[in-house]
């Protein structure tokens, strides 16, 4: 009886087929299906991927599609996040929303209710939202036992709108009621009434519509001093009033905030590229009839200690950290181009916007235009002999993808070209110098930087960059990607580093996955050059920041921080992985595989693996018989394991799928002996 080794490769193989993969040598083998698992860049092992936990309970609202880090000047951390619907904000464990609002209403008893059900129409001339639209009515008003505050999703369009309330009403009318002030002269004492308040000693009341009454301005928040009843209370502020007197917040108006449109009813008609404006129109379809919703993703640049941000087909918004994190939504730069369709990112060196695909002119989209604004002044956006502001028009391709900020340059890629975009200064400002070819982003986000390596996803091909010129990345899963990628949302496709193991995934839908939405992902480990895959969905990702290693954000809208955690946020990790076969005889000569020999290091807890070892014979007609024999129970201390199995090739499956613990894979021996030859 012989030991021989089985020797693993680094790598998933999934471009040759299942034999060819394992032949290159006797008990040599690649690994030809995953999931889960990475290659330990210091020995090329396979072991276990890192796991994750969620950043906080809190869920998004909607499916986000762009994310930032950034510290202000005082070392506060903040996480920008974007979805179809809403820009939300975390710092401190917890979400303020900085919505942009779009406009602002003040409405006088525009409330209609109907007896016993939560649906309450708004009555607004001047407004119209869609389904799926966000209101943010500002002060409490009670109507009919229900009491409006905060933000509210349309429900039914047009005017009057729909929304819906957390209480059913106690009756049916139409009317709303603002909380009154009360002042007694030279107190400091204010009396609110307000129908079904909620409030407690100790809480917290807001006036977000300053209103003064008595010669006192009340604006901010207050604490609750006492609740003489469920409709009364009273709260302290500073200066004394100068009369006894009452009035109603706002006037008794209810100011509604109208957040900009969401992403939801952004149907179009798919005439094909070209037929519609830029920024409306299906990237890579020929003409076709029917209709296409383009993916809301948001862009992100860093500007001093504020943000300022994009999303698809619209202009730019600023986020002002210095105004707080409550009430206080991102605004519209007014000067800045629209519509914007490829995004935007900071040159930080120079602290200039640049606009990808921007608009020459307010409302028009020009799909290879390049704009930037002045050094440091995002609002002058328009070429002078006096500052820096400019555009420039590319030639190659023939539109714009998306564009990447790297030290000392930025990049910006077409559906064909890859430029390289060069500070020069005045008079030209910038310059553009096309340095590879054929090599175009598949999509916007598709595109990222690991180290200093930049890597991105084209139509047929991965590609990397640093400094000369692009060079084509082997890839060994390229069928499993480009064989089963959903051609219709290539938007989704995203490409997120982590540098704590020096991977560079690329998060995609698939077609098995026949959902729509990003289901799927491969990887690369860049000291290896090993490829492998798995089955994960993370919409927005970043790497690590201060809040510490990488996060991603889930389809159910949950910030995942990685590697964390040996777990998939509590619940167990399902990793497996097979080898191709491996030849375990030379010509005609079966053998008897008679026991094997694990070789693997917990790295976390006590690991429980799954060996499932599978051989071949071939009958006299050259069909095939495949045996399967296991799983086989393996712990840290199982010497060995009796598979007694016979054939003329094998492959060996491990699974993993318990809670708390971590693993790493070494070479693996195992006993045989002859066992006749083939008839």
């Amino acid at each position: 009886m012989a030991i021989q080794p089985l020797l693993l490769r680094p790598g998933v193989e999934v471009q040759k087929t299942p034999l060819l993969a394992g032949e290159e040598k006797l008990g040599q083998a690649a690994w030809v299906a995953c999931n889960q698992i990475r290659f330990d860049h210091n020995s090329g092992q396979i072991q276990k991927l890192g796991g994750w936990a969620q950043l906080i309970a809190q869920t998004l609202v909607g499916t986000c599609r762009g994310m930032i880090s950034w510290d202000d000047f005082s070392a506060n951390n903040y996480l920008a996040l974007g979805t179809e619907q809403r820009l939300t904000v975390y710092s401190y464990g917890q979400f303020f929303d900085i919505t942009p609002v779009a406009s602002t209403d003040n409405l006088t008893a525009p409330y209609t209710t109907t007896n016993l059900s939560t649906s309450v129409q708004v009555t607004d001339g001047s407004a119209s939202p869609n389904v799926g639209d966000w209101i943010n009515i500002l002060n409490p008003i009670y109507v009919n036992g229900i009491l409006l505050q905060g933000l509210y999703q349309v429900t039914v369009a047009g005017n009057p709108y729909t929304i819906t309330a957390q209480t059913a009403a106690t009756a049916s009318g139409t009317g709303g009621t603002a909380a009154q002030f009360v002042t007694v002269s030279t107190s400091t004492t204010i009396t609110v009434n307000l129908q079904n308040h909620g409030l407690s000693v100790g809480s917290t009341y807001t006036v977000l519509v300053p209103t003064t009454v008595g010669g006192v301005t009340l604006s901010g928040s207050y604490t609750v001093y006492a609740v003489n009843s469920s409709n009364q209370f009273t709260f302290i502020q500073g200066t004394a009033a100068t009369s006894s007197t009452s009035g109603y917040e706002n006037g008794g108006n209810s100011r509604v905030e109208y957040l900009i449109s969401t992403g939801l009813v952004s149907t179009i008609s798919a005439t094909g590229y070209g037929q519609n404006a830029y920024n409306l129109g299906p990237y890579g379809y020929g003409a076709s009839t029917g209709s296409e919703q383009r993916a809301r993703c948001w862009y992100f640049g860093k500007w001093g200690e504020d943000i300022v941000a994009n999303f698809t087909g619209d202009s730019i918004y600023f986020w002002d950290v210095t105004q707080g994190l409550s009430n206080n939504p991102a605004t519209l730069i007014t000067q800045a181009p629209t519509p914007i369709a490829a995004g935007i990112f900071v040159a930080s060196e120079q602290q200039m916007i640049i606009a990808m695909a921007a608009g020459p002119t307010p409302g028009t989209g020009d799909p290879m235009l390049v704009r930037w604004c002045d050094v440091a002044d995002f609002t002058d956006w328009t070429a002078t002999a006096i500052n820096q502001a400019g555009s420039f028009r590319l030639q190659r391709g023939s539109r714009i993808m998306g564009g990447l900020p790297v030290p000392n340059q930025n990049l910006i890629w077409t559906d064909t070209t890859l430029y390289v975009m060069q500070y020069l200064g005045a008079p030209y400002v910038w310059g553009f110098s096309p340095v590879g070819q054929n090599c175009g982003l598949i999509a916007p986000r598709a595109a990222g930087v690991l180290g200093e390596t930049v890597m991105w996803m084209s139509q047929s091909n991965f590609f990397a960059y640093e400094g000369s010129a692009p060079t084509v990345m082997k890839c060994t899963v390229w069928d499993q990607i480009f064989g089963n990628i959903n051609t219709t949302q290539y938007d989704k496709i995203l490409a997120a580093a982590n540098t704590y193991a020096n991977e560079m995934l690329w998060f995609y839908p698939s077609l098995s996955g026949n959902t729509g939405e990003v289901d799927s992902y491969v990887k690369v480990q860049k000291d290896l050059g090993a490829w492998d895959y798995g089955f994960l969905s993370r919409t927005a990702w970043v790497d690590q920041t201060a809040f510490g290693p990488p996060m991603g954000v889930d389809l159910t809208g949950l910030i995942q921080q990685h590697e964390i955690s040996p777990d998939a946020n509590g619940t167990a990790m399902v990793s497996y992985a097979q080898t191709a076969w491996f030849k375990i005889s030379e010509g005609d000569l079966y053998l008897f595989m008679e026991r094997m020999l694990p070789n693997f290091k917990s790295l976390v807890g006590n690991p429980t693996l799954q060996f499932t070892v599978y051989t071949q014979e071939y009958g006299d007609n050259g069909e095939t018989t495949t045996y399967a024999y296991g799983p086989f129970t393996v712990t840290p201390t199982t010497k060995y394991f009796i598979v007694r199995a016979r054939g003329m090739i094998a492959s060996l499956k491990v699974q993993s799928s318990d809670l708390g613990t971590q693993w790493r894979l070494g070479d693996i021996l195992y006993h045989v002996s002859p066992a006749g030859k083939r008839l």
